[in-house]
């Protein structure tokens, strides 16, 4: 099956997420019917996130997630929820979303410190 979405982040990890994946789980079974109009929102995050951490519910080595964080002022949703959020499942070096959410903040369902700040860019 193709990927809906592929693209690499900032540190060089393939991320992909298929049409499956995309309208079935992120869209109807999480009921995050708002992203539907976002792909871009999503892209856009992966591409260039503010903040990376990783999830909360992340059980290294089984499952390692992290948490790509932004705010795009062209999601449909900004005015009132600033932050695109992507939760992504990394394994050998490439990653799977998971899910994707409008949020007011970029730490929510997070934990530790970021591991990628794009403030602390060289």
């Amino acid at each position: 099956m193709s990927d809906f979405i592929e693209v690499k982040d900032k540190r060089g990890v393939r991320i992909f997420c298929t049409k499956t994946q995309w309208e079935q789980h992120i869209v109807f079974e999480s009921g995050h019917t708002i992203m539907r109009n976002n792909v871009s929102a999503v892209i856009e995050t992966l591409q260039d996130p503010e903040y990376i951490y990783e999830s909360h519910d992340s059980d290294p080595p089984l499952d390692y997630r992290e948490v790509y964080s932004k705010e795009v002022k062209s999601a449909t949703y900004h005015s009132k929820i600033p932050y695109t959020k992507v939760v992504v499942s990394i394994v050998g070096g490439s990653g799977e979303v998971i899910t994707a959410y409008p949020a007011n903040n970029p730490w929510g369902g997070t934990k530790g410190e970021a591991i990628y700040r794009a403030d602390n860019e060289d």
